[in-house]
């Protein structure tokens, strides 16, 4: 009789365990209430994409090129913007690198008239100041503005170049810019790998 009653209690407790080990099983599938659904079912919609310097307002970093000629002595430009090139502090300067060349083409419509050079490529130490806003003085800045000495090889030795990069209209591919030199003309620079025009030989 003892026998029996020990061989029912291994009955039962196997088909215990046989059913624990069944309900495992099955619970990854048994749909979670619907309370627990938002803290527990992973999204899979697209993530937000992560803040970066790509972001409109944000200071351009990197090698920019002009596209188009300056106007000044058929000058081609390109820029060099590093972090040390925007100042944070009001009256502070920064510190950029301006390239300049002057081209072998006359055609001044001509797209590719700065992919060659005529004579030296220069490098020149321009400052940088930020442009505030009027309205807001202390808020962030509207544009930057690069100030250096330009070599003309026609006319005057040197002009006393200015040019703003405005701030909310340039990305990291794309700078918008104002020619201050003259009358406010617009520019736009290009990110480029390199700033390397090859020497050619001057239109006939």
């Amino acid at each position: 009789m003892a026998g029996r009653v020990v061989e029912g209690l291994v009955a039962l407790g196997v088909l215990a365990s046989a059913g624990i080990l069944i309900v495992m099983l099955a619970a990854p599938f048994v749909p979670a209430p619907s309370g627990d659904v938002a803290a527990t079912t992973p999204s899979v919609g697209p993530s937000a994409p992560a803040a970066s310097s790509a972001e409109p307002g944000m200071p351009p970093l990197g090698l920019y090129e002009l596209r188009g000629r300056l106007g000044v002595a058929s000058s081609c430009l390109g820029l060099e913007l590093g972090p040390q090139a925007y100042p944070v502090a009001a009256g502070a300067e920064g510190r950029a690198t301006v390239f300049a060349w002057t081209s072998p083409v006359s055609d001044t419509g001509n797209p590719e008239a700065c992919e060659g050079r005529v004579g030296d490529l220069l490098e020149i130490q321009a400052t940088v100041t930020r442009v505030a806003d009027e309205d807001d003085p202390d808020g962030p800045a509207v544009g930057y503005a690069l100030r250096f000495h330009l070599p003309v090889e026609a006319g005057p030795g040197e002009i006393d170049q200015e040019i703003v990069i405005l701030a909310a209209q340039s990305s990291s591919e794309l700078i918008q810019a104002l020619d201050m030199t003259t009358s406010g003309n617009g520019l736009v620079f290009e990110r480029v790998a390199e700033i390397d025009p090859p020497l050619a030989s001057p239109e006939p």
